[in-house]
């Protein structure tokens, strides 16, 4: 009686087991495709919450690889041909199993749960992932420079470069880059996840398909990203320490180069353009108040759209040891030139999909905030206590320690020294002119007596301003530097000095 019920126990679970396949899923997910199973007369899409998938018997799914399908992988049975005087050779199964590798090529495939195995056409496939090809990314140049932002971010004397796919059916903009021999700037989108109880996007994770498309024709920009740009942080490390025996101050200045965009879904597509997007970040800035700012920003954006834009802004300054009320500007050597910390590091974030204002964000890149006026280091309004979404981490933003950050309007910073050098609107008259609005350009050419000429003086004006603040945060490149800001503890203002 018990051998008849193990008997009919196993004749139900065998065929089960037999009936069911399993689709494996990568572990790297950059690599996952997407992958659609219907129910009744309606396609989904699958959410990857382990590293496979079960299928039932005679069960369809369909892939899709915007990169291409890499090679798969099918068990095929080979004929065993034995020697006279092979012992090793198994003389009973003339067979064996072996594995083919066949490149697919396609971007599309759909599988069948056959019962012994996941089919593709007339195929087995053995029990590996499926993935998709890597991504390829490249630096290319647009033919045509005339951005159609409303908002200015790139001087017209600097280049503007898009970092984007480059073997994808549909090619994907990853960010732009402002660059003039180092980076100036950057501009992305924020990549927004709806927070509703149930979505299908909340389990899967973001791909590629989630980037803006590339619109504009350009051209590859060969060996940019494989050019040495710093020497590298053991250098930066072994200058420091020399500089600390000169002035013991910069045990303070723990300074290391790093990636500018810290934290992102596409972090990993950021960091493979190796030295580009390199800046030198305050190791406690970069992992204290920075990183608790970028997990605000990470859950403001589940359901808010931005485009982000990113750079760097005026030069470190550090007391002297013998008299704290000099001060010298923080410059490394990076190989055979001399490269500047930045005092700021700043976002914008203007907002996509106008359900928030526009705001600029600042980080003080220095442990000196101490030696200055408040009114130095925050050179405009803070309103991060207002903002709802910083609420639970704003209290820390005043700790000089682990960096100074604060928040700031458009018309305050348009108010401040710095307005020119940070992202600003763009007039009606500005955009026309931009794109070659010959008619825009003729009636803001006339410069009679009347009203006529009031346009382009105040556009004059402007340009004069802005030339004016570029050249008040300029470092002479010999001599001794530009007399700093009047710092909170100096009695009287030295001149600066510059390492060397």
């Amino acid at each position: 009686m018990i051998k008849f019920v193990i008997l009919s126990i196993i004749c139900y679970f065998v065929p089960k087991v037999w009936g069911d396949c399993v689709l494996r899923i990568p572990e790297n997910k950059e690599n996952v495709p997407l992958w659609e199973k219907k129910i009744g007369d309606s396609w989904f899409k699958i959410p990857y919450v382990s590293d496979h998938l079960q299928l039932q018997k005679d069960e369809v799914v369909n892939g899709y690889c915007a990169t291409k399908f890499k090679e798969i992988a099918y068990d095929v049975s080979v004929a065993v041909h034995c020697k006279p005087h092979d012992r090793d050779c198994p003389r009973l199964l003339r067979t064996r199993t072996d594995t083919k590798h066949v490149i697919l090529n396609e971007r599309n495939m759909t599988l069948v749960c056959a019962g012994n195995g996941l089919q593709y056409k007339s195929d087995i496939l053995g029990d590996h992932p499926l993935a998709c090809d890597d991504i390829e990314w490249t630096i290319n140049v647009e033919a045509n420079q005339n951005d159609d932002s409303r908002t200015f971010w790139c001087k017209s004397d600097h280049q503007i470069f898009d970092l984007r796919t480059n073997n994808l059916d549909q090619n994907r903009l990853l960010a732009k880059i402002c660059f003039r021999f180092s980076l100036q700037s950057i501009k992305y989108k924020s990549i927004k996840r709806k927070s509703e109880s149930w979505n299908e996007k909340k389990l899967l994770p973001v791909v590629i398909t989630d980037l803006p498309e590339v619109t504009t024709p350009s051209s590859e920009v060969k060996f940019l990203n494989t050019t040495i740009l710093y020497a590298g942080n053991e250098a930066v490390q072994s200058y420091f320490k020399m500089l600390n025996e000169r002035n013991p101050w910069l045990n303070l200045a723990h300074y290391e180069y790093g990636n500018i965009v810290q934290d992102d879904p596409f972090i990993n597509s950021f960091n493979q353009y190796n030295q580009l997007l390199d800046i030198l970040w305050w190791t406690n800035l970069r992992l204290t108040n920075w990183q608790r700012f970028l997990n605000a920003l990470q859950q403001h954006t589940i359901d808010n759209s931005y485009d982000i834009y990113m750079g760097t802004l005026n030069v470190v300054q550090v007391p002297l040891w013998l008299d704290p009320n000099e001060f010298e500007y923080m410059e490394i050597k990076n190989g055979f030139v001399n490269s500047t910390v930045p005092q700021y590091i700043w976002t914008y974030l203007e907002s996509s999909d106008g359900k928030n204002p526009d705001l600029y964000i600042f980080a003080y890149n220095s442990p000196y905030a101490m030696f200055f006026n408040s009114s130095k280091v925050k050179f405009c309004s803070d309103i991060c206590g207002e903002i709802d979404w910083l609420k639970s981490v704003r209290p820390s933003f005043d700790y000089s320690n682990f960096g100074i950050i604060f928040c700031c309007t458009n018309v305050s910073v348009q108010n401040s020294e710095y307005a020119k050098q940070l992202p600003y609107k763009l007039a009606e008259s500005d955009l026309n002119i931009r794109n070659g609005n010959n008619s825009v350009q003729e009636e803001n050419k006339q410069t009679n007596d009347g009203k006529e000429g009031v346009p382009n003086q105040k556009l004059n004006e402007e340009e004069k301003r802005e030339e004016n603040n570029v050249n008040e945060n300029k470092i002479p490149e010999s001599g001794t530097t530009k007399k700093p800001e009047k710092p909170k503890i100096a009695e009287g203002v030295k001149k600066t000095k510059r390492f060397y």
